[in-house]
């Protein structure tokens, strides 16, 4: 089985262990085969830990959902830790667009009217580092390598619930289109400071010349 093809986006080439993030994708590539290409449920994840053993120490998994197979983070030296989050419905392409939606996520701000209850928070998405193509089973399985963002879902926060929801709405008619689902959220505090990070992959309908866009894009990946 030959490696499974990897890229680094431009900016983080002369930061980032090349061998270091592949070594970590192969064995994510093996947890794909084991899935058989299905998402990890919490009673996988254990079956994973007692086979895989001491190749686990200082990493960690999560469950997959409707679009990702399962996220596993490894320590990193560069930002604390790194996110593998292999897709099994979604393109290569869906990936590379939000790459451009990033810094497309903070522009949309200052055209909109941030609700009250969102006024003190910082907002973010975590850095792409590079993206990845897993083949198994006769499929691709398109992988982004992100940042880990510390902190918790907004799941058990009502009123952050409910100014999210208003807050996707906004964004949308900006042209930038995300997830309101809570488990997309994330918030922490830091030195008094509130943040909140959206986990989930961005799009757009107004980006302009994104098909050459990709194409630059892909040739200085290559």
């Amino acid at each position: 089985m030959s490696p499974p093809k990897f890229n680094m986006f431009p900016e983080f080439k002369e930061n980032y262990s090349y061998y270091a993030l592949q070594s970590n994708l192969e064995l994510v590539e093996s947890v794909v085969n084991f899935s058989r290409g299905q998402f990890l449920s919490p009673e996988k994840i254990e079956l994973i830990k007692e086979k895989l053993g001491k190749k686990l120490i200082g990493t960690k998994f999560y469950p997959g959902g409707s679009s990702v197979l399962f996220g596993w983070s490894f320590p990193s030296e560069q930002v604390g830790r790194l996110m593998y989050k292999p897709y099994y419905s979604r393109h290569l392409t869906q990936l590379l667009i939000h790459y451009f939606c990033i810094s497309e996520f903070l522009k949309s701000f200052k055209l909109i009217d941030l609700d009250p209850k969102l006024q003190d928070y910082r907002f973010a998405t975590p850095k792409v580092i590079g993206i990845a193509k897993i083949e198994a089973f006769e499929r691709e399985f398109p992988t982004l390598i992100v940042e880990e963002v510390q902190g918790d879902t907004i799941k058990d926060d009502l009123n952050l619930i409910k100014a999210i929801s208003h807050l996707s709405k906004k964004l949308a008619k900006t042209g930038l289109i995300c997830d309101p689902y809570s488990a997309n959220w994330k918030y922490y505090s830091n030195q008094d400071k509130k943040h909140i990070s959206y986990i989930d992959l961005l799009s757009s309908n107004k980006l302009k010349d994104i098909n050459s866009r990709i194409s630059k894009l892909i040739k200085q990946l290559q």
